[in-house]
C-alpha cells in the first residue's frame, strides 16, 4: 500500500511542478512597460505611478507603471521583495527613503504613518508607552524621539498627558511647540472627538490640550462623523494649517452599534490653525462639492500650505477650484483643463498635490499622464507610456492595457 501511495505522491508533485511552471511562466512573459518624458521636466515625472490592469477578458493582471518600469503583483514571489521595493506602498517618500538609508538605527523599529514627521531638518516621532486604560480618561504617557538630521543630534524624553489615549493622526512643530492630533475613538462608536495635544519642547512637558471637534451627536437616526485632511507640506511655517470635515448622515437601514447604512446630509470643511488656536469654517461650495458626483463625475482635494484646491472632472473636463485659509481668498471653479490640450480623448484620473494637477488620459493609443501648474497653467510634464522594447509593440496590443489611478510616491490623496 505505502507503494501505492508513492506513486500518488510523485504522481501529484508531477502535476503540481508543472502547473507551477506555466503559471508563472505565462507571467514572465507579459509585457514590460515604463513611462517616457515627452514634454517637458523629466524630474516632474519620477513620482508618478500609474496603475491599472493588462490582459483580456478571460485573465488579467494588475500592475504599476513609473519612469523606471512596470512590475505585475501577481508575478512578485518574494513577499519580503515586495514588501521593501522602491514602489512598495510604503517605501514611496524619497525624504523617508533617504532618512532610512541613512540613519537605519534610529528609522528601526517604527512606524512611518501620522506618528512621524519627517523633513528636512528633522525627523519627530511620538508613540504612546503607556495608556493606563483605554476605556477611560485617565491619561497615558507618551514618548518623543526628535532626531536633528544636520547635527545628527538625537534625543528621547517622556511626557504625562492627561487626556484619553487617542489614535495618533498628525505631528507636526511649530516652533516649540509639538502638536499631536489625536483621535477619541470608542468601541462601536460611529465618530471621534479629535484634539491637539501639545507639548513644550522646551521643558519636555505636556503644555495644553486643544478640542477641534466633537464626539458623536445623536438626534434620532441622523449623526456626525468626523475626520481630519493632513497637511502636504511638513516644514514651517507652511504646516500652520489642517482641515477638520464634519459630515452629518442618517441612517437608511440597520441601527448604529451593529451593521447599518447610511447617506450624507451634508458636510463641511474648517481650517484649524495650529499657531492661532482658531477654527474657521470655509465657504459651503466645498463641502457640498460632492453633490454633483454621480457615476461619471468626480472629485478629489488638496490641502498643502495654506491652499485647498478641489479638482471636479469627469472624462470631458476638470474643474479647478482653489481657497487660500490665510488670506480667505476664494477663486472659484478658476481653471479648466480638457483632453484636447494634451492630444488625448479622454480624462482617466486627476489628483492635486503641492500645487500642481496631475492627469491620467487616454488617447487613441497609449495612455498619457500630464502635470500642470496651478499659478499660470504652466504645463510642467508630459509623459507617454510605451513597451520597454520594440518587440512588444509588435507582439502585444496596447489596448489590452487598462490604466485606472494616477497617484504620487509618498502622499495620500483624499477624496
Amino acid at each position: 500500500m505505502r507503494r501505492y501511495w508513492l506513486t500518488i505522491m510523485l504522481g501529484l508533485l508531477a502535476v503540481s511542478g508543472i502547473s507551477t511552471y506555466y503559471f508563472f511562466g505565462s507571467k514572465d512573459h507579459l509585457p514590460e512597460f515604463k513611462l517616457v518624458t515627452l514634454q517637458g521636466e523629466p524630474h516632474e515625472g519620477e513620482s508618478l505611478t500609474l496603475s491599472g490592469t493588462y490582459g483580456g477578458r478571460k485573465q488579467s493582471e494588475f500592475l504599476e507603471i513609473t519612469k523606471e518600469g512596470s512590475r505585475y503583483n501577481g508575478r512578485e514571489r518574494n513577499l519580503r521583495r515586495g514588501l521593501i521595493s522602491k514602489v512598495g506602498w510604503f517605501y514611496r517618500d524619497g525624504i523617508l527613503e533617504s532618512f532610512i538609508g541613512e540613519h537605519r538605527n534610529i528609522a528601526r523599529g517604527k512606524n512611518y504613518g501620522p506618528q512621524a514627521l519627517i523633513n528636512e531638518d528633522e525627523f519627530i516621532y511620538a508613540k504612546w508607552v503607556d495608556r493606563r486604560s483605554a476605556s477611560t480618561d485617565q491619561g497615558g504617557t507618551l514618548q518623543i524621539t526628535v532626531f536633528d538630521r544636520g547635527s545628527g543630534e538625537e534625543r528621547e524624553f517622556e511626557a504625562d498627558i492627561p487626556v484619553h489615549p487617542g489614535t495618533i493622526a498628525d505631528v507636526r512643530r511649530l516652533g516649540e511647540e509639538l502638536h499631536i492630533v489625536m483621535f477619541k475613538h470608542l468601541l462601536l462608536d460611529t465618530s471621534a472627538e479629535i484634539y491637539d495635544v501639545v507639548i513644550n519642547l522646551s521643558t519636555e512637558q505636556w503644555a495644553r490640550t486643544d478640542k477641534l471637534a466633537e464626539g458623536k451627536k445623536m438626534s434620532g437616526e441622523v449623526f456626525n462623523s468626523n475626520d481630519i485632511y493632513r497637511n502636504e507640506a511638513f516644514s514651517e511655517p507652511l504646516s500652520e494649517f489642517i482641515l477638520i470635515r464634519e459630515d452629518k448622515q442618517a441612517v437608511v437601514s440597520g441601527s448604529i452599534g451593529g451593521n447599518f447604512v447610511s447617506r450624507e446630509l451634508s458636510r463641511q470643511f474648517y481650517a484649524y490653525s495650529f499657531l492661532t488656536g482658531e477654527k474657521e469654517a470655509l465657504p459651503a461650495f466645498y463641502g457640498s462639492s460632492n453633490s454633483f458626483v454621480s457615476d461619471s463625475d468626480y472629485y478629489m482635494t488638496s490641502l498643502y500650505g495654506n491652499l485647498f484646491s478641489l479638482v471636479q472632472f469627469n472624462k470631458k473636463e476638470a474643474v479647478v477650484s482653489q481657497y487660500n485659509l490665510s488670506s480667505k481668498e476664494e477663486r472659484r471653479e478658476y481653471v479648466t483643463l480638457t483632453p484636447e490640450q494634451f492630444g488625448a480623448s479622454e480624462i482617466i484620473d486627476a489628483i492635486i498635490k503641492s500645487n500642481k494637477i496631475y492627469l491620467l488620459l487616454a488617447t487613441t493609443g497609449a495612455p498619457v499622464a500630464a502635470v500642470v501648474h496651478l499659478q499660470g497653467e504652466k504645463l510642467l510634464y508630459l509623459g507617454q507610456v510605451t513597451y520597454e522594447t520594440p518587440e512588444a509593440a509588435k507582439t502585444e496590443k496596447i489596448e489590452y492595457l487598462r490604466l485606472r489611478s494616477i497617484n504620487i510616491k509618498g502622499i495620500r490623496i483624499w477624496g
